[in-house]
């Protein structure tokens, strides 16, 4: 759910941004994308990271260790904060 939450946020801010953006484009494209809309290079890598590791905590193998509750609280944390920029205009 925060990994959903976040890809809303970035909806909105690609809605906002003017930005026309197919339906069908996956959101790795998206995040490609990320400057054209977003010109705070750390705020994109921050979005990136987070996004990033919220895939991969849904989709663990079961190999590796799922994460730890420290780790999602701070990750959850994090993804609060960057829907907050996002929302509040992220130039």
């Amino acid at each position: 759910m925060t990994r959903q939450t976040l890809e809303s946020a970035l909806d909105r801010a690609w809605r906002k941004s003017g930005t026309p953006v197919p339906r069908a484009v996956s959101f790795r494209c998206k995040f490609l994308c990320l400057p054209l809309v977003i010109e705070d290079t750390a705020l994109v890598r921050d979005i990136r990271a987070a996004w990033l590791f919220l895939t991969r905590a849904c989709h663990h193998h079961q190999y590796e260790l799922a994460p730890v509750a420290a780790e999602l609280e701070h990750w959850i944390s994090q993804v609060e904060r960057l829907v907050l920029t996002l929302d509040n205009g992220s130039d």
